[in-house]
């Protein structure tokens, strides 16, 4: 800045660049165009970082010279070519010499420190800084070269000379008083801009200090906030302070505004912008941050101030720490002791051991906090010591420790004004399965901090931003298994539906489509309108499709059973357990043991639901009204009915004169029958549907206890093939046609009847006569008669479609629906 009779504020912008945006030459170019930018609007300094990586490597090289390995001296060579090579293609031809020169005698200097180290095998603290200093240095120097070759007259300044702290080495404190009496004249009297060295310091003895993590940024704002600056601008490699990391979160999108507080905040649960240290001088003097892209020079910014504008939602954005250690000091002797968190957290303290996260039960019978994993160990060492008389006596117990945990907070200033957010981000994580370890909150209430497993993190952090940000409206992921007659029939309905659904805020997502040969997967969603393509698509191992649902954060996952497969059914417990609502027309499940369908019930109503209306009477609502009397307190006596559609089908055609094969083959044209008819005539399928009847009645019926009279008479029917079926079938014509005539003779008609008590269950073929509900059933027509407490002189008849695909699809839809409404 040049000599003004204005103060140093007057448009001033303060603009730091770290390494991430000072990787290569390429990038320095960048930076050095949008420092020039800026310089032509107003005034202007820049603060840097070392390049790209060059932190780490001098830290490496010490930690090779103090074990008295030679190897550090590859390392400085390696990092001497590196700022050469970047000295030829950064600064302009006459200007090299000079800038290779204060390269050369910066990298003397760190190897002669180096060498020091080397012998007497020990890197001070203050030796430390030195050598961490020095890729600051050579960074500003080569920024100014390059701001040179740009057309902008530019020099490096060494913060050295500027910023005066403490002999804290690693870590020093800045003495602001005189700090300011050197910042403020060196500016009024700068010519040419300043590329001004971040995280250094040094002492009023001339040591060089480091400002510990987010030293640059600090660098920044402190003298943003001296100079009196317009705004301090931090140029990072993504779009500013995100909802979420992105890594993780592909819907995390920019903030636009933060306060002061929620970006420290933030930073404290990490997100990588800025140190929360380096915000507290803005904070202190009202100097907006604005927090930009090196990459993307059009994002406007995120802009950070003490009053911010409304975002979304009351929760500006959650960030996580990724490993942590949490630590549970319990015993009856901490309830009522006075000083028990200062001799436990003192402890901590003297060995410069940070805790995390703390929280306390009301009974002050445990304290839980966290640390970071490296000093695991001694913290565990330092705690028992400080108790040890109390373990001794009983009253404090050994630690307990869980490692590899993870910290996630929900942070945002509007949230104290704003009930149930707590309720939401929890009810989330419980629906996905996700144990929380320790929850703590501040009475500040700007955020909410909750631990988890380190396996459990990025399902919970997806989870609770979709809950948090999500737009109106619902949308579902599917995973359909099954595309033969009813899962085909039950795809086209979705289709056909998707506009209307779409319309009332529910978006139906199909995000796995299995079938026998393997499954077609896309979170973001298969073509619907033309599933019958995708379904001959490059398929996966169906085992995938299971993981893909498990594994989803989407808060609605449906996985729908249009199969008769025993194999996929063996997946309902994994699917439930991880939170996925089960929609099945299959009825094995749910007709194994008595034990293994309670535990479906209870996971289903643990977690997202089982839905399973259309393993008896397709579409018809059978089982939901038998579900709500017995919830409303109804008693059930007696259930019964025609529960095959395809059999009362046959029924019907052979009372109306057809034999026997003509009424089944028509049955089969029609899509009535199972692949293998003798599935539907051997009475086992109407045995299970009337055992999924009986225990939603009440009753605890195996499917051994079923009585089952097979429709076909004689034996040797399931030892030949299909087609050999088909051949021979003509041959039971007689037998039918004659039950037929005897049954009219008595004025009666024939129906295959399925009747469930608490003592008895049958199936049989049997006459029953006009006044009897099923006897005027037609076609495919199911009919269940329930007789209750409530039903006992009129009992409640449920009639209607009990076959066919479409009838069925459509009760499949709606227990899909139901899965959605109940979510």
């Amino acid at each position: 800045m040049s000599a003004s009779s204005e103060p140093p504020r007057a448009g001033l912008h303060v603009l730091k660049f770290g390494g991430t945006s000072l990787g290569n030459s390429e990038r320095v170019r960048e930076v050095a165009s949008i420092i020039a930018t800026q310089s032509e609007k107003g005034p202007t300094v820049a603060v840097v970082s070392a390049l790209g990586h060059v932190t780490d490597e001098l830290v490496t090289a010490s930690e090779l010279a103090t074990a008295g390995d030679e190897r550090y001296g590859a390392k400085l060579r390696e990092l001497r070519e590196l700022h050469l090579k970047s000295v030829e293609e950064l600064a302009r031809p006459e200007d090299q010499e000079g800038v290779a020169k204060s390269v050369e005698t910066l990298m003397a200097g760190l190897d002669e420190l180096l060498q020091g180290v080397s012998l007497v095998k020990e890197c001070t603290p203050r030796t430390q800084d030195g050598v961490l200093s020095v890729g600051e240095r050579l960074s500003a120097i080569l920024v100014a070269a390059a701001l040179r070759a740009h057309g902008t007259e530019a020099e490096a300044c060494d913060a050295k000379d500027l910023i005066v702290t403490d002999a804290n080495f690693g870590s020093a404190n800045v003495i602001l008083k005189t700090t300011r009496e050197q910042v403020v004249p060196h500016f009024e009297q700068a010519a040419p801009l300043q590329v001004v060295t971040g995280f250094i310091g040094g002492t009023t003895t001339g040591d060089t200090t480091t400002l510990g993590r987010g030293g640059s940024d600090y660098t920044a704002t402190l003298l943003g906030a001296i100079l009196e600056a317009e705004v301090v601008e931090i140029w990072t490699d993504v779009n500013g302070v995100m909802s979420a990391d992105p890594r993780i979160v592909q819907e995390a999108f920019s903030l636009e505004s933060l306060n002061y507080d929620e970006l420290m905040e933030l930073s404290h649960w990490g997100a990588k912008v800025m140190h929360p240290a380096a915000v507290q001088p803005a904070r202190e003097s009202g100097l907006p941050i604005l927090i930009r892209n090196t990459l993307n020079r059009d994002f406007e910014g995120t802009e950070v101030q003490g009053v911010a504008a409304p975002g979304r939602g009351p929760v500006r954005g959650i960030a996580s720490i990724n490993d942590v250690s949490l630590l549970r000091l319990e015993g009856t002797g901490l309830q009522g002791a006075p000083g028990t968190a200062e001799r436990l957290f003192g402890a901590l303290a003297r060995a410069r051991i940070s805790v995390i996260l703390i929280t306390q039960a009301s009974s002050e019978r445990s304290i839980c906090f966290a640390v970071e994993p490296h000093k695991l160990d001694e913290a565990v060492e330092l705690i028992h010591e400080a108790f040890e008389l109390e373990r001794a006596a009983g009253l404090v117990e050994d630690l307990v420790v869980e490692r590899r945990c993870s910290i996630l907070a929900a942070v945002g200033e509007a949230m104290r004004e704003s009930p149930g957010i707590a309720g939401r981000i929890f009810d989330v994580l419980g629906h996905h399965r996700v144990n929380v370890r320790a929850i703590a909150q501040g009475s500040s209430e700007i955020n909410i901090s909750f631990v988890v497993t380190q396996d459990d993190e990025e399902r919970a952090l997806r989870a609770v931003h979709r809950a948090l940000f999500q737009p109106e409206g619902r949308s579902l992921r599917l995973y359909v298994t099954g595309v033969g007659r009813v899962g085909a029939a039950l795809l086209d309905q979705i289709e056909a539906q998707a506009p209307i659904l779409r319309d009332s805020g529910v978006e139906v997502v199909l995000a796995g489509l299995g079938r026998s040969k393997g499954v077609v997967l896309d979170v973001e969603g298969l073509d619907l309108s033309d599933w019958r393509r995708v379904a001959e698509s490059e398929m996966t191992d169906a085992a995938e499709m299971i993981q893909t649902a498990v594994r989803s954060d989407h808060p609605r996952r449906v996985f729908v059973d249009a199969t008769a497969s025993q194999e996929v059914t063996e997946n309902y417990e994994t699917l439930l357990g991880a939170g996925v609502a089960v929609v099945s027309a299959n009825k094995l499940a749910f007709s194994e043991t008595m034990e293994r369908f309670q535990t479906l019930k209870r996971l289903g109503a643990q977690g997202m639901g089982i839905f399973f209306e259309t393993t008896v009477g397709a579409g018809l609502p059978i089982l939901k009204t038998i579900e709500d009397l017995v919830a409303t307190g109804d008693t059930i006596d007696r259930v019964e009915g025609v529960l095959s559609g395809t059999v009362g089908f046959i029924s019907d055609r052979l009372m109306g004169g057809a034999t026997f094969s003509e009424a089944l083959k028509e049955a089969d044209d029609l899509g009535f029958t199972e692949p293998d008819p003798r599935e539907d005539l051997g009475g086992r399928d109407v045995a299970r549907k009337l055992v999924i009847l009986g225990r939603m009645a009440g009753f605890s019926y195996e499917l051994d206890d079923v009585h089952i009279e097979p429709l076909l008479p004689g034996e040797g029917w399931t030892d030949i093939s299909v087609d050999e079926f088909w051949k021979r079938l003509p041959e039971v014509d007689d037998h039918f046609t004659e039950r037929r005539e005897k049954a009219l003779e008595a004025g009666n008609v024939l129906r295959y009847l399925a009747s469930v008590n608490n003592e008895h269950a049958s199936v049989r073929m049997t006459e029953v006569g006009p006044g009897h509900p099923c006897a005027s059933l037609a076609d495919s027509e199911n009919l269940v008669t329930i007789i209750s407490t409530r039903y006992k002189n009129t009992p409640l008849v449920v009639r209607g479609p009990g076959a066919g695909p479409d009838v069925t699809a459509a009760g499949v839809f709606a227990d899909i629906l139901r899965a959605l409404a109940e979510s």
